[in-house]
């Protein structure tokens, strides 16, 4: 069984404008199995990510991906300052991870004040 890899950033800048839910987990470097959990839990669309049911099968809107990872005006298509400072300019900061669950746990937010 052969594992996937997680895509690059050109991978996924040349993405078609829809995309399943097992090309998002590719693309976010994450399982098959926990991108639908965190479908099913509503966690894709409260991270901006949006996803259509249609029947059964869900389809990913490539541009909330982009948006999700940062990749919105991307440095490949803008030019670059006067500078030359766009060019060799790196983002530090890193998407965020989506949590995987442990399949027999949920997860429960607290009340705040709660005691336990």
């Amino acid at each position: 069984m052969s594992t996937a890899r997680q895509m690059t950033r050109k991978e996924i800048e040349a993405l078609p404008p829809v995309i399943t839910l097992a090309t998002l987990a590719q693309a976010l470097g994450v399982s098959e199995p926990t991108i639908r959990q965190t479908c099913r839990s509503g966690e894709l669309g409260r991270l901006g990510i949006k996803v259509n049911r249609i029947g059964a099968q869900h389809r990913v809107v490539t541009a909330s991906l982009h948006a999700y990872l940062g990749l919105n005006g991307s440095a490949s298509s803008e030019p670059p300052d006067g500078n030359g400072a766009g060019q060799e300019r790196r983002s530090t900061s890193r998407p965020r991870r989506i949590a995987q669950q442990d399949p027999g746990r949920g997860t429960r937010a607290r009340e705040p004040g709660s005691g336990s």
